[in-house]
């Protein structure tokens, strides 16, 4: 009964679409509108361990994609994708490294504050590979799940150009050491 409009429905597609077209082409290609897309490419700048703050950073690399939809709109979504391989030596003797390798995705959602800045905040979820080397050389390792948290600013350059200013957190989920940090990153991006 409550596919009635089924039938109707599709005999208006059929009829409205040539012979050379599939019926429901429409709904399978969107048209690529100029400026309906947006690409910023982020580096981290800055590492803070969550348990170990004042900790030597030894490395601290990785990139940040994020894909924005609709950019023109006053509240606009984006994914971000993220990959990073971090490493820092904590001022406890008994800890000579903690390495994290990580991969995450986040949802965001951007708003225009007077149409001269976005903010940008979002949740995601990622995996975390975590290793803790003890000093006598035994060590920790976990592959653990973790939901990264995000708060972006992003300014906009003339029409099509961006700079962006990012800071993840990423909390720990796992047990034995704790694993989670934050991150501070720039970049830049474009309206295409």
């Amino acid at each position: 009964m409550g596919l009635f409009w089924v039938l109707p429905v599709t005999l208006a597609l059929a009829q409205d679409s040539s012979p050379d077209q599939p019926i429901f082409r429409r709904f399978s290609e969107e048209p690529e509108t100029p400026g309906s897309r947006m690409g910023i490419f982020e580096i981290p700048v800055y590492l803070r361990p969550q348990t170990n703050p004042d900790a030597e950073i030894v490395e601290n690399i990785g990139i940040n994609y994020v894909r924005s939809f609709f950019p023109g709109s006053l509240i606009f979504t984006s994914l971000g994708f993220n990959f990073a391989r971090m490493e820092w030596r904590p001022k406890n003797p008994a800890i000579e490294s903690e390495e994290v390798k990580q991969f995450d995705i986040t949802l965001s959602y951007n708003a225009w504050i007077k149409r001269s800045m976005i903010v940008s905040m979002g949740a995601g979820l990622g995996l975390m590979d975590g290793l803790v080397i003890n000093s006598d050389g035994s060590f920790h390792h976990n592959l653990v799940p973790y939901i990264p948290l995000q708060l972006g600013w992003i300014l906009p350059i003339g029409s099509d150009l961006r700079i962006s200013l990012r800071w993840a957190h990423t909390p720990y989920l796992g047990s034995g050491p704790v694993l989670g940090h934050s991150r501070l990153f720039i970049g830049v991006g474009f309206v295409y």
